[in-house]
């Protein structure tokens, strides 16, 4: 099923933007000129990571981007808005604060208000109902991606990886910048919520204060987000496999962080593809374990 997700979502994206009224999306978020907090949970948190990249980079504005529970320890009073960002509307942490007293936005799929906050409404008409939740991640970072262009159409095509030769893992290191970090933020939160393989997150220089330690692991897959080929970039490609003999570049050449993040985010799909294909990880139809369904489900208070 994941190959037929990945087949048909070109189509998926272009017909999205299509039907959706992005003229209403586009002038909203064209309006925000003061400091915005951006939240989502999930597959909506790359999202709300993306967003919150092109707000600072198009709008020059101070954006953070927040998991729920964390509104609730944050200083608000810095931030003059909140974006929401959810594909159904009903995720019951994102629901709780729609009631707050920042200008709230809701980016979803939902058709009506929850309760008073400016509906970002965008329409998928194909969608496919997998555990990992792909067209609800990747169409609207296409969304996102018009507006940052000021276009209404894209053209850009799933890349396909070639001649890939990886060893099973149980382990990944993802190693990103900012430039990378929303394909970072998928990854992490695609391999984990399927139950694929643990986690490790690291930022290119924090690798050269002893981070290495952990990527000395057979039994790991070593992922390098590469955009800008800088000097570090260099050392660091040239020095990691001599540790790591499950060693993948993920690259994308390209000054603008935005365009790059989101080329990376369609290339690692046929990662995703390969290893499904090779060694049968699941990504769609993913056995969860007997608790995840009543935590899911938690409708108590986060405060």
């Amino acid at each position: 099923m994941l190959e037929e997700i990945i087949n048909t979502l070109e189509d998926n994206i272009n017909n999205s933007l299509t039907d959706t009224n992005l003229n209403n999306i586009f002038s909203k978020l064209n309006k925000l000129n003061e400091p915005t907090l951006v939240c989502g949970v999930g597959g909506s948190n790359v999202v709300s990571t993306f967003l919150t990249k092109i707000l600072n980079q198009k709008n020059n504005i101070i954006t953070q981007n927040i998991p729920v529970e964390n509104y609730y320890l944050q200083n608000t009073s810095l931030y003059h808005n909140l974006i929401l960002v959810s594909y159904s509307g009903t995720n019951h942490g994102i629901k709780t604060l729609t009631n707050t007293n920042l200008n709230t936005y809701l980016l979803t799929h939902r058709k009506t208000k929850i309760n008073n906050e400016t509906l970002l409404n965008y329409t998928i008409t194909n969608h496919h109902k997998s555990f990992i939740s792909f067209d609800d991640t990747i169409i609207p970072l296409s969304i996102l991606l018009c507006y940052y262009l000021n276009i209404t159409k894209l053209d850009f095509k799933i890349p396909k990886l070639n001649n890939l030769s990886l060893k099973p893992f149980t382990n990944l290191n993802i190693i990103y910048d900012e430039s990378s970090i929303t394909c970072a933020t998928f990854l992490e939160t695609t391999f984990i919520e399927s139950g694929t393989s643990s986690v490790n997150l690291h930022t290119k220089y924090s690798l050269c204060h002893g981070r290495t330690n952990i990527i000395n692991n057979q039994d790991s897959l070593v992922l390098y987000l590469n955009t800008n080929n800088t000097e570090l970039d260099q050392l660091l490609i040239n020095e990691l496999p001599k540790i790591s003999n499950n060693f993948l570049i993920l690259e994308e050449i390209n000054k603008d962080i935005i365009i790059a993040d989101y080329l990376l985010v369609l290339k690692s799909l046929s990662l995703l593809l390969y290893l499904n294909k090779e060694y049968h990880y699941e990504f769609v139809n993913v056995k969860y374990n007997q608790i995840v369904p009543t935590i899911y489900n938690f409708k108590g208070d986060l405060k």
